[in-house]
């Protein structure tokens, strides 16, 4: 499902919107789970092989996040932005260049991964 497709302009975006605003108007600290779990179907609609990905990703810079936080003022904070960085880096570069490097060594060999959405 792409942002231009009709299941997504006249499906899944007024479900989305509903769900919102009601969720909204009732019990607004669930809104937030209803667009999390909403941006989980839509990324996984596209491949849903990549979810697990998609939610390592999100726990793991979200437990930076945390560490960065609690760490404040400290040179740890550094330590662990750069930690992240690193890591975001490391699976965009897996995902984009493994291929390629192998191809370039002549091993004749090729990992297979297709680029997931939105990186």
């Amino acid at each position: 499902m792409l942002f231009n497709e009709q299941s997504f302009i006249f499906v899944f975006l007024p479900v989305f919107l509903v769900g919102l605003l009601a969720l909204r108007a009732w019990v607004p600290r669930l809104s937030i789970w209803w667009a999390i779990l909403c941006s989980f179907f839509f990324y996984g609609f596209h491949a849903w092989e990549h979810i697990p990905l998609l939610a390592g990703s999100i726990a793991l810079n979200y437990c930076l996040g945390l560490a960065i936080e609690k760490s404040k003022g400290n040179q740890r904070s550094l330590y662990l932005l750069v930690l992240g960085i690193l890591c975001n880096l490391g699976v965009l570069a897996l995902f984009k260049y493994a291929d390629f490097l192998l191809g370039v060594l002549g091993t004749g060999q090729t990992l297979g991964l297709v680029l997931p959405l939105a990186i």
